[in-house]
């Protein structure tokens, strides 16, 4: 089976149901009108024309098309006997056809569809034919279609009654459009991620655990098998405008790389599995990745398909300290009495180190000088009114930047409401280790920011 696949490509392959071509309205204008004969025709095809498509698919599973023609025949004023129409194909009209046109479509080879029924019957007082032109295309010569299109005509060449053969619509051409489709894992084969460093290590999720499947039920059964080719990374980067870099060899671990795909089915009963073990992510120190893994399928009749689809992971990686919905934070908690030492740049600590101050800060962002340098774990933030119970009363967001000479900054992060679990009635902004810093820079906005309402109090965790 010839399969000409550099790269994944999506393509919908054509719904297996038959392409059945039918009379169009009975407004239909062709050469009929005006003429004395009694002409016999076809009605319109595609977008007012007698040229009819058909898709052809070449899969890993086998080969599909969706041509199915069952066309009748009509004729200007009906006929006064039974009346026999017989039609053939004529390749002859596929020069023709190009000329006219401008295009240069090969012939579809004559064994390749098959005429099964040729000749129809007009009955007498009728308008249109009783039954139908019937072809369609021979299956055990889809594989050989390897051309992106083929042309092919028949046309009306005996009448056996009343009437004569339409010269504009006596004919009917048949585009035939091939194409490939592929073994899937999703809907456009791209697994994404992301890779967090942390002070503690690094972790994260980039990984896969999902079955193969094909968009129409496998005429041949066929085991597929999954490698890392790193040879795609820059054809993907060209294609798309990235600039993804390859992952280190032996970084991604498969933990089951083959699956089969049964004949009549449409997908594997077991998954592709692989991922990126947390010993490993150290390794991956730049901003983005991209691993190809070609799918490669071995057909139960015997036929090997070496570029059977392509999946995709890509994935980031970050720095980062803020660790989500924690309820406790690392170290201890710096003292009051200690914090009243410090200076910050827009009010005294005095007002943030004991609830109830009603000179609590307004949301905004506020630098404080510790005086010493120490290793921040993270922050207890309370909303004004949150220590009496009032729920509704709550810290919308709060960003944590840490510095040891007050102009290089590390940002730990932003977290909204829902990131910052409660402990008490203190919300919980948690590193997962410590930083160094002598310089906390908190920015925070409360729920009711527009109405006064702040920061009640304010506590910093360090080991």
């Amino acid at each position: 089976m010839k399969k000409n696949i550099l790269r994944y490509l999506t393509y919908s392959l054509v719904a297996a149901t038959a392409l059945t071509f039918g009379s169009c309205s009975s407004d239909d204008k062709y050469d009929v009108e005006g003429n004395p004969d009694n002409l016999i025709y076809f009605k319109a095809g595609e977008i007012n024309s007698n040229v009819f498509t058909a898709n052809v698919r070449h899969t890993p599973v086998g080969d599909y098309s969706n041509l199915n023609i069952n066309i009748p025949v009509f004729v200007q004023t009906p006929v006064s006997s039974n009346t026999q129409v017989t039609v053939a194909l004529d390749n002859t009209l596929v020069d023709v056809y190009n000329k006219e046109n401008g295009t240069n479509y090969p012939v579809l080879p004559e064994a390749a569809i098959e005429l099964t029924k040729a000749t129809v019957t007009l009955p007498t007082d009728a308008y249109s034919s009783s039954d139908s032109i019937e072809a369609r295309l021979s299956e055990n010569l889809l594989e050989s279609l390897a051309e992106p299109e083929y042309l092919t005509a028949f046309r009306i060449v005996n009448i056996n009654g009343n009437g004569k053969a339409s010269e504009e619509r006596g004919t009917i051409y048949v585009k035939v459009q091939t194409g490939n489709d592929y073994i899937h894992v999703s809907g456009n084969d791209e697994i994404t991620g992301t890779i967090y460093h942390t002070p503690i290590g690094s972790m994260g999720n980039v990984s896969i655990d999902l079955p193969a499947y094909v968009s129409q039920a496998a005429k041949v059964g066929a085991t597929a098998t999954i490698t890392v080719d790193n040879s795609l990374v820059q054809e993907y980067n060209a294609e798309h405008g990235t600039n993804y870099m390859e992952a280190p060899n032996g970084v991604l671990s498969i933990e089951n790389g083959s699956v089969s795909i049964a004949q009549g089915e449409t997908t594997s009963a077991t998954n592709f599995k692989a991922s990126i073990p947390t010993d490993k992510m150290e390794q991956l120190t730049k901003p983005q990745y991209l691993i190809p893994l070609r799918i490669a399928a071995k057909r139960t009749d015997g036929i090997n398909v070496e570029k059977a689809g392509v999946i995709y992971l890509i994935f980031n990686t970050e720095e980062k300290l803020f660790n989500e919905n924690q309820t406790t934070i690392p170290g201890s908690a710096i003292s009051p009495e200690e914090m009243l030492n410090w200076t910050v740049d827009k009010d005294e600590m005095g007002s943030v180190t004991s609830p109830g101050d009603w000179a609590q800060w307004d949301s905004g962002s506020y630098t404080v000088d510790m005086k010493e340098t120490r290793m921040v774990t993270g922050m207890m933030l309370q909303a004004m009114y949150a220590e009496y119970g009032h729920s509704w009363y709550f810290i919308n967001s709060a960003k944590l930047e840490l510095s040891e000479d007050g102009s290089n900054w590390t940002n730990c992060g932003t977290a909204t409401r829902n990131m910052m679990s409660w402990n008490g009635d203190y919300q919980v902004y948690a590193l997962y280790g410590g930083v160094k810093a002598r310089y906390v820079k908190v920015t925070f906005s409360h729920r009711y920011a527009n109405y006064g309402y702040g920061l009640d109090a304010l506590q910093i965790y360090a080991e």
